[in-house]
């Protein structure tokens, strides 16, 4: 367990490398310990098996190997119970979630972060409530819903400042600075987007520093201001280069050669644009990055239409329409399976409450309010020292043959009134 902290670690600074050594070295070990016979418990070796197939996938959907991050993931809901749900699980399934919305695959990303904010919500896990909620956001954002997304990020950032999860907090105020970026209000995304920056440095947040910088780029570009813009694309572009970031690396290329293709750029460059927007392409064919493909042929077909080269423009005008078709197929059944999915989330949310709220109720019929409430708190141990103590034992005569004149309803509604008086009494005179 703490090797595998260790590796979050690096995966929060940035160094994948590291991080996937550290969590490969304990899967080595965890097969030598089963291979050897050494005693540990089956269930415990699961766990920690589980958990650094879950490392491993976030490390490579971080570097932008999504088919690995999904081979990892996979294994990892393999190995888990199929009828337990566990933290593991639920965190399997958001990291699916994630690499699917990636590769443009909406509809079965949508699907695995459903499940995944289930079983969060199941297992009373806020700070993974919240970032299933917040990668819901991003979503949406794709698919062009920015309220929705908006809502969602604001849901998000509400959690997870209440829980003090201050790199969490920076990641989705930058998010929320990418919907005023899209809704033109660039001063609005400057401010959360800068914010976010200065967050993630003094956390030393390599991969979150570079995403926002990036971003940050696209903001300058947008308001003309091409040189500003090409400085935080360059900066952004060496630090996903360093981090091994393939997914960012291509989105921040094709930026930098949409900078050379415009025309009202003073340093207009038609060669360099034309390398850098190919690049991108090849780096994203090279990952099936389908979400990205698109507005990359859409760059390059406007950038040959406008230096009046037909053929070429054609050929990846035609590209983006298969691929736009592509999604929209997936769109159309993504549609008609969110629907279905909602209803499923809805429906396990309500017995998800229903559970919880059964459990208070009964927690607080036998128990006195306060263990109830430590109880459900999530105290471990409870141990309460009360320095005078008495005990008062009650029999009721003849409760054997009573209890078979009369029904069980009958029954329980006589004990219920006379284990309330008992508290009644009690509370009445400070006992």
């Amino acid at each position: 367990n703490d090797l595998l902290k260790q590796a979050t670690e690096q995966n929060n600074i940035g160094n994948y490398d590291e991080a996937e050594k550290i969590a490969t070295t304990v899967l080595t070990e965890l097969k030598r310990a089963t291979d050897s016979g050494e005693d540990q418990a089956a269930s415990e070796r699961r766990t920690l098996y589980c958990s650094t197939l879950n490392s491993l996938a976030f490390t490579n959907y971080l570097r932008g190997d999504f088919q690995e991050a999904l081979t990892f993931a996979r294994a990892s809901l393999d190995h888990v119970e199929e009828h337990v749900l566990t933290e593991n699980k639920a965190k399997a399934l958001n990291i699916t979630g994630v690499v699917y919305h990636s590769l443009g695959a909406y509809d079965k990303a949508f699907e695995f972060s459903g499940q995944a904010l289930t079983a969060y919500k199941v297992l009373d896990n806020k700070s993974g409530v919240a970032k299933v909620t917040a990668n819901t956001g991003a979503l949406y954002i794709n698919l062009g819903s920015y309220d929705k997304a908006l809502e969602c990020y604001e849901q998000a950032l509400a959690a997870q400042k209440e829980l003090g999860d201050t790199s969490a907090v920076a990641r989705v105020t930058g998010n929320i600075g990418i919907i005023y970026y899209y809704l033109g209000s660039y001063d609005k995304a400057l401010e959360c987007m800068e914010q976010a920056l200065a967050a993630h440095k003094e956390l030393g947040e390599k991969s979150g520093a570079a995403g926002i910088t990036g971003n940050i780029g696209n903001v300058y570009f947008s308001l003309g201001s091409y040189d500003k813009a090409l400085e935080y694309y360059e900066q952004s572009l060496a630090a996903h280069k360093e981090l091994g970031d393939k997914s960012a690396m291509a989105n921040v290329t094709e930026h930098i050669g949409a900078v050379f293709a415009n025309k009202n750029y003073p340093r207009f460059d038609a060669a360099i644009a034309e390398e850098f927007l190919n690049n991108a392409i090849g780096i994203a064919n090279e990952i099936g990055a389908k979400a990205l493909l698109v507005g990359f042929h859409q760059t390059l077909a406007n950038f040959y239409e406008n230096e009046g080269r037909w053929q070429d423009a054609f050929a990846h005008l035609k590209k983006y329409i298969e691929i736009v078709d592509d999604l929209n197929i997936e769109e159309a059944k993504k549609q008609d399976s969110i629907r279905e999915q909602r209803k499923a989330i809805e429906l396990e949310n309500a017995k998800a409450d229903a559970k919880h709220q059964a459990t208070e109720q009964l927690l607080h019929n036998v128990l006195p309010p306060s263990i109830a409430d430590k109880m459900l708190d999530g105290t471990k141990l409870i141990a309460e020292k009360i320095p005078s103590v008495s005990v008062l034992f009650a029999y009721i005569v003849n409760f054997t043959k009573l209890s078979q004149r009369i029904t069980p309803e009958e029954l329980v509604e006589g004990l219920d009134r006379i284990f309330s008086e008992f508290d009644r009494l009690a509370e009445k005179h400070g006992l």
